[in-house]
């Protein structure tokens, strides 16, 4: 076909690698555990969560507000057929049936035609769909009637070859046996022999074959050559067929007995007949070659007259040759008699040993389709460049509208696990305003940490943690450049408030909706974390370490790109050693200007920091309420709170 090459555009629906927030301390960020508490851990673009790209961020939401908003366009993503026919099936009953004229379209256009309506309702409703979506459903209904034309046109003249791959002709010998004066005719097993007459792993000189007029004497000698030959049927050994379909096989045992059903055989009398056949679209044709006196005693009757005038014979040597001749001439004699009654029979067995057996229906039959899995697709196009030009621009076709469609149910399947975890929560799903790249803001009027649904309870409660059990984080300062310190209890919240922070900003810069309310924020490109863990080394030491290692980092990026959460600052050590410590390093981060939230047990650190470096100071309390202030943690309430008040009593 002369039409021209399809122009594929450039519609990216997520960047897997767009740039990605860098983590300092990146074991401190639970990444996976994250994830996995949103069912999100086993998706394949799990690597790429969390970019500092805006466009891309805001791309993303997009797509994933779509399918929010348009729970029928996601099921129709998301539970249709999970196979989208990229590839073109390359055998033979396989390609029938993906091409199968009685139905109105293959399974793919099935497909295009079925999300592509989806898209078109959701276009139309008040939801609206994204940019990237519109334009693509545009790309397909510019593009679609021409492909699918070209498809259709390119698979009819591709079945039409497949179809003729399905034929062969061959030798096959059966045995005709008298039985008490009716004929049994048997076809004898693994002594037939075929080839696929239209193959197109056909070499050179088997060229005549493909002749139509296929009793000529060349062809016919040429392939007993093949048959008869070692090398040979080695050499061709991908077109021969070493046994025949059944329903083949009972064709030609039962046109051979009717064409003997007229020659009356003795009892145990066998006829060896050689039959040469065709099978193609109009069904199976058989022609006799040969026919032969079977002999079932040893093969005397192909034996020479042994001479007795060899000297050197004893007498009972030479008695047994006698009686040996005189086998062989009654056997000659009965084959003689059988050649008679055989070439007495041949006119009538001439008027019927070519003729029409089995309708040409076979050739889609599952039976022939399974005993022939034909390899001849690949040839086929190599052999035929205009064919294999088409299958390409098919493949290439297929292969960018199914990489769209794959792409899309990933975002699909997203949308659909925010949307089962909003009904289980019992809480609306908002979508992250994403401010512009010269703004310095991280805001929210609520948080929810869904990071610790199914963890274990402390203190007094038993089981794992629900939706129930979780206090939202609220009444908090923007971040904006300055310090956020966290005083208090201990196990009142301070460390979850934290990770719900860093937590809400990567899954807002991977495009995904919140169970907060009101969250605002310019992307972050640097996430510094230092949380009190164990690692090889005293706490206060390690402690200074990441501390030292986030400091570092940040000071080569932008004020307005980085976030600090630094928990229980001055921890491990005496307070006057940590009171210092905490001091140092607070100053430092202040120069640099960028956004941090601190926890401490320490008092007097966080008034230091409230007095030099404006710092706004928060009261956690047991039950997780937060208010403005400084707190002190008191031992015995923590105690009490634990139940082992009476075990130290």
């Amino acid at each position: 076909m002369a039409e021209k090459q399809t122009e594929f555009p450039d519609i990216k629906f997520w960047d897997e690698k767009a740039p990605k927030i860098t983590f300092i301390n990146p074991k401190e960020f639970h990444r996976d555990q994250l994830l996995k508490s949103m069912g999100l851990s086993t998706l394949p673009f799990a690597h790429s969560f969390g970019t500092s790209d805006r466009e891309e961020i805001l791309r993303r939401q997009r797509l994933i507000r779509m399918f929010v908003e348009n729970p029928k366009l996601r099921d129709s993503l998301l539970y249709g057929n999970s196979d989208y026919y990229s590839q073109v099936p390359t055998y033979g009953q396989a390609f029938l049936n993906h091409f199968n004229p009685k139905d109105d379209h293959n399974p793919f256009w099935r497909t295009v035609i079925h999300i592509c309506n989806w898209l078109r309702k959701a276009r139309d409703s008040e939801q609206k769909i994204a940019a990237e979506a519109e334009e693509l459903l545009a790309f397909i209904d510019q593009t679609r009637e021409d492909n699918e034309a070209l498809e259709r046109e390119w698979a009819k003249k591709v079945s039409g070859e497949i179809q003729k791959t399905a034929e062969f002709q061959g030798v096959v010998f059966l045995h005709v046996q008298g039985n008490y004066g009716i004929n049994e005719c048997k076809l004898v097993n693994n002594v037939s022999f075929g080839y696929r007459l239209y193959s197109y792993h056909l070499f050179s000189n088997c060229e005549p074959w493909k002749i139509r007029d296929w009793m000529d004497f060349k062809p016919i000698r040429a392939f007993f050559n093949l048959v008869n030959n070692r090398r040979a049927r080695k050499q061709y050994a991908p077109l021969l067929v070493q046994g025949l379909p059944k329903e083949i096989n009972s064709a030609i045992e039962c046109h051979i007995g009717k064409a003997f059903k007229n020659l009356r055989l003795d009892y145990k009398d066998k006829i060896e007949v050689c039959c040469y056949f065709n099978y193609d679209e109009y069904g199976l044709r058989v022609r006799i070659v040969s026919l032969d006196f079977f002999d079932n005693n040893n093969g005397l009757g192909s034996v020479p007259e042994i001479s007795t005038s060899f000297k050197g014979f004893s007498p009972k040597q030479k008695r047994q040759i006698a009686r040996m001749n005189r086998k062989i001439r009654r056997k000659a004699q009965k084959i003689n008699r059988m050649s008679r009654k055989v070439l007495s029979a041949l006119a009538h067995i001439k008027k019927n040993n070519f003729c029409l057996l089995v309708d040409g229906e076979l050739i889609r039959s599952k039976t022939v389709d399974l005993q022939y899995q034909w390899p001849s697709f690949s040839g086929m196009l190599d052999n035929n460049p205009e064919l294999k030009e088409e299958y390409n621009r098919i493949k290439r076709y297929r292969e960018y509208i199914v990489a769209k469609f794959k792409i899309l149910r990933q975002i699909a399947k997203i949308a659909d696990t925010f949307a089962e975890k909003a009904k289980q929560l019992n809480r609306p799903l908002t979508f992250p305003e994403i401010l512009g790249p010269d703004e310095h803001l991280f805001s929210f009027e609520e948080l929810f940490p869904i990071h610790l649904i199914g963890r274990h309870k402390r203190g007094n409660g038993n089981g794992k943690m629900t939706a129930k059990d979780i206090v939202p984080i609220r009444s908090l300062h923007p971040l904006n450049g300055q310090m956020l310190a966290f005083t208090g209890q201990n196990a009142s919240g301070k460390t979850v408030a934290e990770e719900a922070i860093v937590h809400e900003i990567f899954c807002a810069q991977s495009g995904f909706p919140t169970f907060g309310k009101k969250v605002a924020l310019n992307p972050k490109s640097k996430i510094g974390m230092v949380l009190l863990e164990r690692g090889d080394g005293s706490t206060v030491q390690l402690m200074v370490e990441k501390m030292a290692r986030v400091l570092r980092s940040i000071r080569e990026s932008a004020q307005n790109g980085s976030v600090v959460v630094l928990d229980e600052v001055g921890t491990g050590t005496n307070s006057t050693a940590g009171m210092a410590i905490g001091q140092k390093f607070l100053q430092a981060f202040a120069k640099e200007g960028c956004s941090m939230v601190f926890s401490t047990q320490i008092p007097e650190l966080a008034h230091h920091a409230e007095a030099n470096f404006k710092a706004i100071c928060y009261n956690f309390e047991f039950d997780h309420t937060i208010s403005p202030g400084i707190g002190t943690s008191d031992a015995d309430r923590l105690i009490a709170r634990l139940g082992v008040d009476k075990l130290l009593e």
